[in-house]
């Protein structure tokens, strides 16, 4: 692991949260010290990855958003495309299950779960992603203190509702309204890199036949273009919260050295034996 150069991780954020109670950050693959298919700055430990250069990573990560100081890590669940979201509480909380209730000492990658919601400071959610959609959620409860929430959503966990799911587990968090929740989407496969087959469509059609209009036609007989960034943002937007806008970034980018962000499926098709995963991370101060 090579820490000669210190590189401050470069990420997007959403212009308008208060960052006197809220830190937040989309990252990329890029300003850490992991090395080969993971180079650079790869977040997740169950990966082939030196786990000293993941460790040094998330503290990266921690100091670019200036919580290293009251951080210790990056609070991550095993994520596996569900509609799962778990509560980080020390007391229970009306409307969620008490087994959604979950304590944030416990060893959180055993606990299977694709999204999360705290009222606690300083506790660094995070979710990992390599082309599916990240999507952080920030909010007030009744009395004005902050609701934070981060989902990860790949095409089955979007279209079987864990973004829909992230917002009610906010509603019963105390969040008075659905329209005080700012949803904010970060960087994800993009339309001109998502080709599926035709049978992929089915979910979605069979969910609203207007979805139809989400797929183009590709240059490959019975295959179509996704346009997934627009379904994403229609979810959002049917749920009636505030959508907060970056920078639309497509995950795929290139295939050469100039990648900004982690893809799975431009290490599938460059035939590469694996790939790191990024961090989208938000913080009660």
């Amino acid at each position: 692991m090579n820490t000669s150069s210190i590189v401050t991780p470069p990420f997007i954020d959403c212009a308008g949260l208060p960052a006197d109670k809220i830190s937040h950050g989309f990252f990329g693959c890029i300003g850490g010290v992991s090395e080969g298919v993971y180079r650079s700055l790869n977040v997740d430990l169950r990966r082939n990855d030196d786990p000293q250069a993941v460790r040094e990573n998330r503290q990266r990560i921690l100091q670019a958003l200036d919580c290293s100081s009251i951080c210790d890590d990056l609070l991550l669940v095993r994520q596996v495309h569900g509609t799962r979201c778990v509560v980080f509480s020390d007391s229970p909380v009306d409307g969620v299950e008490d087994e959604d209730i979950i304590d944030p000492l416990v060893d959180l990658l055993t606990i299977e779960a694709d999204a999360m919601v705290t009222k606690i400071p300083h506790l660094a959610l995070c979710m990992m992603t390599a082309d599916c959609a990240p999507v952080l959620f920030y909010a007030k409860d009744e009395d004005g203190n902050p609701v934070a929430g981060a989902a990860h959503a790949g095409w089955r966990g979007a279209v079987n509702g864990v973004l829909e799911q992230t917002i009610k587990t906010m509603l019963a968090c105390g969040v008075t309204r659905r329209q005080n929740i700012i949803a904010i989407p970060g960087p994800m496969i993009g339309f001109r890199s998502y080709e599926v087959s035709a049978d992929f469509t089915a979910p979605f059609l069979a969910q609203d036949p207007e979805n139809g209009i989400l797929f183009a036609p590709s240059r490959n007989e019975g295959h179509f273009m996704f346009d997934f960034p627009r379904y994403i943002e229609n979810v959002l937007r049917d749920s009636n919260v505030q959508i907060g806008y970056t920078q639309r970034k497509d995950t795929y980018g290139r295939k050469d050295d100039g990648n900004e962000y982690f893809s799975y499926r431009r290490s599938v098709h460059f035939q590469q034996p694996d790939c790191g995963r990024q961090a989208s991370v938000i913080v009660i101060r």
